[in-house]
């Protein structure tokens, strides 16, 4: 299998998929747990729990050297490219990589920072609400949290599962958390044709080693 490439990334949806196979459903995780219900009733009840009026400050990111850095952004275009034109590719990326590529995204940056301990993925988000839930009431109110997440691809689809979940700095309560462990999170980026194209072309995500594997068919 061929593996990585060339040239700097651009935007879109395959740019997000390298980050976003982990970003966006990080982001998926911390909306559906707000969202889950889906009655405001029951939002407005948990906002004054579980939100704050202000982001927090997410663990510092070291900036890559300039050479690692481009390196990186040639491998990230290069997959993307690949998976545009049907092609088999892989590519690995590590916390460290994937929280640099985070940082260049205007719309996550500061508001993600990803770990991996070996096959797990752990992520601390602030996120503003009234980008996730359109809801009025949640206009000013962040959502400050860390999320334990399981990764993989079963029968060809991509498998995200929430395996913990912790808000101002408190474990959400046992009753809560096991409802939101049955949920597949990454079926809600399936409802978006543009994500859903680009997650049929992938064969297999796996989290192993401290990295995290995505292999396009």
């Amino acid at each position: 299998m061929a593996r990585d490439g060339a040239q700097a990334p651009k935007g879109g949806c395959f740019k997000k998929l390298c980050v976003g196979c982990l970003t966006v459903v990080l982001l998926l995780a911390v909306g559906g747990f707000l969202a889950y219900r889906g009655v405001k009733g029951a939002l407005v009840r948990m906002t004054a729990q579980y939100t704050e009026a202000a982001p927090v400050e997410l663990p510092a990111v070291t900036p890559l050297p300039e050479a690692e850095r481009n390196a990186l952004y040639q491998r990230v275009d290069a997959f993307a490219k690949a998976v545009r034109a049907g092609e088999a590719r892989e590519i690995e990326l590590t916390a460290r990589e994937i929280n640099a590529l985070v940082q260049k995204s205007p719309e996550l940056a500061g508001r993600l920072h990803v770990e991996i301990d070996g096959d797990r993925i752990r992520g601390d988000a602030s996120v503003p609400l009234d980008q996730i839930v359109d809801a009025g009431f949640l206009k000013g109110r962040w959502l400050n949290g860390s999320v334990g997440l399981s990764v993989s691809t079963v029968a060809g689809r991509l498998v995200v599962f929430m395996d913990e979940l912790s808000v101002r700095g408190k474990p959400v309560p046992a009753q809560m958390m096991s409802m939101l462990r049955t949920k597949n999170l990454a079926e809600k980026a399936m409802e978006n044709p543009k994500a859903a194209a680009v997650l049929r072309r992938i064969e297999s995500v796996r989290v192993e080693d401290g990295r995290i594997v995505i292999s396009a068919k």
